[in-house]
Parts: C-alpha cells; sequence; structure tokens
C-alpha cells in the first residue's frame, strides 16, 4: 500500500486486531485513529513517530498498560476505558 502524505483519519474499529498495525506508525500526517472494540494488547514504540495525533481512541481492547512513551504524543483526547489498566505511566 503507498503511503499518503495528507492522510490524517483511520478507523481500525472493530476490525478483531490484536496488535496495532506498525506500519501504520509511518503515517507521519495522521491526526485522529480510532481503534476501539479490538483486542489490542499492547501500543508499539513507533507510536512516538505520529507528532501529528491528537486523538487517539483505544478503548475496548485488551490493554493492561500503557507505554511510557505515549506521553511524548500531542494528544488532545485519549480514550482507553473499558480495558484492563492496572497502572498508568508515571508522567
Amino acid at each position: 500500500m503507498e503511503k499518503c502524505i495528507c492522510w490524517v483519519e483511520t478507523d481500525l474499529s472493530k476490525n478483531k486486531l490484536s496488535e496495532l498495525p506498525t506500519d501504520l506508525c509511518g503515517y507521519l500526517s495522521l491526526q485522529n485513529l480510532s481503534c476501539y472494540s479490538n483486542f489490542i494488547r499492547a501500543i508499539p514504540d513507533e507510536i512516538v513517530n505520529l507528532n501529528n495525533l491528537t486523538y487517539l481512541n483505544l478503548s475496548r481492547n485488551q490493554l493492561s498498560t500503557l507505554p511510557v512513551h505515549i506521553c511524548n504524543l500531542f494528544l488532545e483526547v485519549l480514550i482507553v476505558s473499558n480495558n484492563k489498566l492496572v497502572s498508568l505511566p508515571p508522567r
């Protein structure tokens, strides 16, 4: 798949994903990402490449922790409800 420079929004919700595709983190113009109602257990480190990401919905997944590097994003909205979170990053 060719990467579109102007790709700013994607919805991967309700796709039975077990992980967030790491190649998605190469779409640097991405601003809004919805991945709710999947089976995602971890967020890849490469997500820090998404400097323009302001909205991230990971609700209704299988996350037990959020990685510290998620704090390096410039998120305005982070939705992680209905996961299995036991701790949050210290920042």
